[in-house]
């Protein structure tokens, strides 16, 4: 039951090549004004013009929004309102807790 879990994986995997990928020196990319010209000949054919690279994003659609409810509207006015009265002043618009008259 007990087997080698080396087995099972890559030697990508292992702590013994991830020590390897960075025992060397990693150097910071220079500035944009040292980066050196490269020639592209294969897509310029040999004219010899150093043509320039534009990457555009990739084509992407947002997803479509999710549908909208379907409901007959007489069920979207809610609960007949009802018209409150204030107990102290006998007003209505008000309760007794928000009453401004005077005791």
């Amino acid at each position: 039951c007990r087997q080698n879990v080396h087995r099972f994986t890559e030697s990508y995997f292992t702590v013994a090549t991830y020590r390897k990928a960075y025992s060397q020196t990693i150097h910071p990319i220079p500035d944009k004004t040292l980066w050196k010209e490269h020639s592209l000949e294969s897509s310029n054919e040999g004219d010899g013009n150093s043509a320039e690279i534009s990457m555009k994003p990739p084509k992407s659609l947002r997803p479509p929004p999710r549908p909208r409810k379907k409901r007959s509207r007489a069920e979207d006015r809610g609960p007949v309102k009802r018209v409150v009265h204030c107990s102290r002043c006998n007003q209505t618009g008000h309760f007794r807790t928000t009453c401004a008259a005077p005791i």
